[in-house]
């Protein structure tokens, strides 16, 4: 059977010559040495992680038993060597310029490392097999036929596997400057729900040329340049220009509108979801205004106390010619919680008749709006001037990147003075969302990441 294999692969080998080669075990071992090396790190960062109080990492899983399968178990690397140097060792990494140090996972006792000569060779075809053979022969257990099949030896198992795919299987990162920083860390849970339904990570991307990310399947060799493998990219300067054009019909040039393109893309929202089924996506918030639903949109606050004048003193002056513009570097404060405490809000002036601001999204337990108020001076005595009620106000973003916010507008009309508000809260399932697609990478010459290549 050997000899087929051999002349396929066209390497100038006859069948006589067969007899004169030769393999060393030292050979093997050396020329695989650091795959199996990888499988082990693998493994150890799997057991290391992060004290989310603190920020620092360690060995937060130890390993009771260590099982070895497969033929190459039977190599003294695989079996003697490994388990030991890697798994039975502590270990450091360095991580965003500070040092940690890991105790080792993994306890020899004499008795815990077990490896069967027998079934290594059979423990990965059973384990391929057992699936497909319930899948075929499956049978509710209050089934008639079951006690039958019970008494004949049949055996049934049930892998409850699904609460797995709920994790990031690794970490992709990807450059920032001249280096490089974290979008999805191995191990966090999938606690979003993506455009498509399912259990999901969700963050949101700087609004740059192209998006570059990377894959390190070692938390411990994340920022060795080696471990970092070209995963796949958006071009979201590209998409953008397209979306643009088609949408307000002007063609911006790439280098020619850099300028433009930066403060347009600006007011864009981007982000990028990765799901249960490995499926990565990126995608473009459309609406300017921030949210779907119009009645949340440019509406005018409620005046609570007739302060106006008192405000109009306080914000606003007036020149020579009786023009009402409003004053340099001024503020309003909006009570947070109990105490007397105030919550400071700058506003930016837009034009001397209109200045704009953000405030922190007041909300109720059950995901419901709540009611903000906003004075023009933080004393404890003072009355506040304006009102929002947002109390029938339905949050969308929950458990995301994404903290809705309340974002106002003064503006001065002739001699009135109004208070608009637009809650900031995108439907990120909803229907202004462009989908921007994978681009691939000449210069890598690899293909996208394909989830059906058998790479998990």
């Amino acid at each position: 059977k050997l000899f087929p294999a051999i002349a396929h692969l066209e390497l100038g080998i006859s069948e006589m010559d067969l007899d004169n080669i030769t393999v060393s075990v030292q050979e093997m071992e050396r020329l695989i040495k650091s795959d199996v090396e990888k499988t082990f790190k693998k493994a150890r960062s799997l057991c290391i992680g992060k004290d989310e109080k603190t920020g620092n990492y360690f060995t937060k899983h130890t390993i009771d038993h260590l099982v070895l399968a497969g033929s190459s178990s039977h190599l003294g690397l695989v079996r003697e060597k490994m388990p030991f140097e890697i798994l039975g060792t502590s270990s450091t990494f360095d991580r965003k310029g500070q040092t940690y140090s890991c105790a080792a996972p993994f306890k020899y006792d004499g008795y815990n490392l077990q490896f069967s000569p027998n079934d290594a060779k059979l423990a990965v075809v059973r384990g391929a097999a057992l699936p497909s053979y319930f899948k075929t022969t499956r049978i509710p257990p209050q089934a008639d036929k079951m006690r039958d099949l019970l008494q004949e030896g049949v055996n049934f198992l049930d892998f409850d596997i699904d609460n797995l795919r709920n994790y990031m299987p690794f970490t992709l990162i990807y450059p920032v400057g001249t280096g490089k920083t974290e979008l999805f860390e191995s191990g966090e849970q999938m606690r979003d729900i993506s455009r498509n339904g399912k259990p999901a990570l969700r963050r949101n991307i700087p609004e740059g040329d192209t998006f570059a990310l990377y894959r390190v399947d070692s938390l411990v060799d994340r920022d060795k340049s080696q471990e970092q493998q070209y995963y796949t990219q958006f071009a979201i300067r590209d998409e953008f220009i397209q979306f643009y054009a088609a949408e307000y019909g002007e063609k911006l040039e790439k280098n020619r509108d850099k300028d433009k393109l930066d403060k347009l893309m600006s007011q864009y929202l981007f982000w990028v979801e990765f799901d249960i089924e490995r499926n990565m996506q990126c995608f473009m918030y459309t609406n300017q205004d921030g949210n779907d639903d119009e009645r949340f949109i440019n509406q005018t606050a409620t005046l609570v106390t007739k302060q106006l004048e008192e405000a109009k003193k306080c914000l606003v002056k007036s020149d020579d010619n009786k023009e009402w513009t409003f004053k340099p570097n001024i503020k309003l404060y909006c009570p947070v919680g109990v105490g007397g405490k105030f919550e400071e809000i700058i506003l930016r002036q837009v034009s001397p008749t209109e200045v704009s601001g953000e405030v922190i999204f007041r909300q109720m337990i059950e995901g419901t709006g709540g009611d903000t108020y906003f004075h023009i001076t933080q004393d404890q005595d003072s009355k506040a001037t304006w009102k929002v009620n947002l109390q029938e106000y339905k949050i969308k973003n929950k458990r995301t990147f994404l903290e809705p916010k309340l974002r106002i507008r003064l503006s001065l009309k002739q001699d009135k003075l109004d208070l608009t508000y637009s809650v900031y809260d995108p439907d990120l399932t909803g229907e202004n969302v462009h989908e921007i697609k994978m681009s691939h990478d000449s210069r890598k010459a690899l293909p996208p990441f394909n989830p059906y290549r058998g790479e998990e």
